[in-house]
């Protein structure tokens, strides 16, 4: 019935340590009036391999590049738009 579902499930990620490593359907702990209808191999969660980790590297150090200063204009050097219009 809906209302024997849990609010959520949680899963212990903590034995994930090495690339490849996986935690399945069947390392869930869910109370005994609920049943799980994926297959227990059914893989929930794992940690891959970077798959680029030299593009991650290239966008780091062209963030790390100081951005340019800005222009600095004084008001003498601002073009008026009533003197261009004037003329």
């Amino acid at each position: 019935l809906p209302g024997e579902l849990p609010a959520s499930i949680e899963a212990d990620l903590s034995s994930l340590t090495d690339y490849n490593d996986t935690v399945t359907v069947a390392d869930l702990q869910v109370p005994p009036s609920v049943t799980i209808l994926s297959e227990p191999e059914s893989v929930i969660a794992r940690i891959e391999a970077p798959r680029k980790v030299e593009e991650a590297v290239e966008v780091a150090e062209e963030e790390a590049v100081a951005p340019a200063e800005p222009q600095v204009v004084s008001k003498e050097e601002q073009p008026s738009a009533s003197k261009g219009e004037s003329e």
